[in-house]
């Protein structure tokens, strides 16, 4: 017997976020962002004969395009722009502010989750 799956709900999951005193909302990857992200961090690796990573590229503009693609400008009336930030701007951004919405915006849209963790989680 199969389980079914029931996805009734497709609000993202949405977390509002400061910098500088502007305010943004940090919005759940949606499957178009999120195959940019696998894409790029994929891209960033060469695999050897080995079948193992034989040299790392640019693995670290990863943060900034899952940052820009999750993260959207609030308005002085909370109106959430549909365009999300460019990704020039969060580049310009000290790298603890980066890091740390970069890990929120994996947590929420469980990115790099492994088979091990998504197993736990129907326990």
């Amino acid at each position: 017997m199969t389980d079914s799956l029931d996805f009734n709900d497709l609000t993202p999951i949405e977390i509002p976020v400061s910098v500088a005193g502007k305010s943004f909302i940090l919005r759940e990857a949606d499957g178009d962002t999120a195959t940019k992200y696998s894409n790029t961090l994929t891209s960033s690796f060469t695999l050897g004969r080995d079948g193992k990573p034989s040299k790392i590229g640019n693995i670290a503009d990863i943060e900034p395009l899952l940052v820009s693609l999750c993260l959207f400008p609030v308005d002085n009336n909370g109106n959430v722009s549909p365009q999300h930030v460019k990704e020039s701007v969060v580049r310009k951004w000290p790298a603890r502010i980066l890091k740390e919405i970069y890990a929120k915006a994996k947590e929420i849209s469980e990115l790099d989750k492994t088979e091990e963790d998504n197993a736990a989680k129907k326990d």
